[in-house]
């Protein structure tokens, strides 16, 4: 056997001042080479090992709840803080929407709009749904409860597809982010983490709406009080208002752009967010049709 082979892959040489992972000498509390902390026996205690799972939870919680508030608090803010590289204080943008979608669609929160009857799609998509409608008339033809049975088992399985393809939102409406600001030098990377973040803030200002307006015009009142165009009203108001400000927030504080340009952006950058939220629907609608 070579020798210099012999020698590289022999483990480091333990001592009370190497480094266990490296055998870098001299180390302290932390090696200068490797940067792995040295451990004593004490450390190995259930105690010290409950202590650091702890720290550790407590320090994610601190994390994540302080990026939820900024989100919320300063739409956009988050995404410009995180694009100058400070990072170590906030939870990445795809591990906070993945919490956000696991929490809306495993707790099924109502009213995300990311999820549709199939009714829906046949009305209101129609430019996606149309050369469907007579495969779908054989399919609930043959179906034991006919469309009645059709249109649950669309949306048990919509509900599933919804819960990963909803993240198309992100790439979607970073190309219109990218198309806006064509002639800034960014990165499509970087409009996705801005893209990332603004679905985040209007997931959670969607969650306040339900909460605010329309769970209490829903409950509170008797149905016969309320019509039901007001309901609907106040749902698409409830919902587009808010959805609107954060994003011309967004604009203003994620691309360090002044009101005008921000507000003169925002129509345009709405009907980014629009087409993207349809493509999303095409695309949930074909893939649901596939699985059924």
């Amino acid at each position: 056997m070579d020798e210099t082979t012999s020698v590289a892959t022999k483990p480091p040489i333990a001592s009370d001042n190497a480094c266990a992972n490296c055998g870098h000498t001299p180390v302290g509390r932390y090696c200068p080479a490797c940067g792995q902390r040295q451990l004593s026996r004490a450390q190995f205690s259930l105690r010290h090992l409950a202590g650091e799972l702890g720290a550790n939870l407590l320090q994610w919680d601190n994390k994540l709840l302080r990026t939820l508030v900024l989100a919320l608090a300063k739409p956009g803010e988050l995404s410009a803080l995180y694009l100058a590289g400070a990072r170590s204080r906030y939870t990445s943008p795809i591990t906070l929407l993945l919490l956000l979608f696991f929490f809306f669609f495993v707790g099924s929160v109502p009213l995300t709009d990311f999820t549709q009857p199939l009714q829906a799609h046949l009305e209101w998509g129609k430019w996606y749904s149309a050369p469907f409608a007579d495969w779908l008339q054989a399919k609930a033809a043959a179906t034991s409860g006919g469309m009645p049975a059709l249109a649950l088992a669309f949306g048990q399985q919509q509900h599933e597809l919804a819960k990963t393809l909803v993240l198309l939102h992100v790439p979607l409406f970073a190309i219109g982010l990218k198309l806006l600001h064509v002639r800034r030098d960014v990165y499509y990377v970087e409009h996705v983490i801005v893209a990332s973040h603004f679905l985040v803030a209007v997931l959670l200002t969607t969650l306040l709406a339900v909460l605010l307006l329309f769970l209490p015009v829903e409950s509170l009142y008797a149905p016969a009080e309320v019509p039901e165009p007001v309901k609907r009203q106040v749902l698409l108001w409830g919902l587009n208002l808010p959805m609107a400000a954060v994003l011309l927030l967004t604009l203003k504080r994620a691309y360090r752009q002044s009101w005008w340009l921000a507000l003169l952006k925002l129509p345009l950058a709405i009907l980014a967010f629009a087409a993207a939220h349809m493509l999303y629907r095409a695309l949930t609608f074909g893939a649901t049709l596939l699985l059924l």
